[in-house]
């Protein structure tokens, strides 16, 4: 929530379809919501503009960020002490995948403006 409140975004996503084993046993929830709002006079980024000679910049993630924590947790599971695992850095595994992510959209915010 602090990260919402840093960008000044509203949280309303999670991984509740990936969470077989933890709502009911061999079951699989299916779910799925995604919400975006453009500011007036600026068209969603969805690569329909994209031409040759254009540049595409890859960002490096800090992390998991909010996906990623079914492979997470079977990786936990058949690590030799779980989730507190010391990995060479001197954390532990449940350290490392609960690190505070980056957040990406000031950046975005930046490029568009840019155009």
């Amino acid at each position: 929530m602090s990260g919402c409140k840093n960008i000044g975004c509203v949280w309303i996503s999670g991984e509740t379809p990936q969470l077989k084993g933890k709502i009911f046993e061999d079951k699989l929830d299916v779910a799925g919501a995604l919400f975006g709002l453009m500011p007036p006079g600026v068209a969603p980024v969805d690569g329909s503009k994209l031409a040759a000679g254009q540049k595409i910049v890859f960002v490096g993630s800090s992390g998991p960020h909010e996906n990623g924590f079914t492979t997470l947790r079977r990786i936990a599971e058949n690590l030799p002490d779980g989730y507190r695992t010391k990995l060479p850095d001197g954390s532990e595994f449940w350290q490392a995948i609960n690190a505070p992510s980056i957040l990406y959209t000031p950046f975005i915010q930046d490029v568009l403006k840019a155009k």
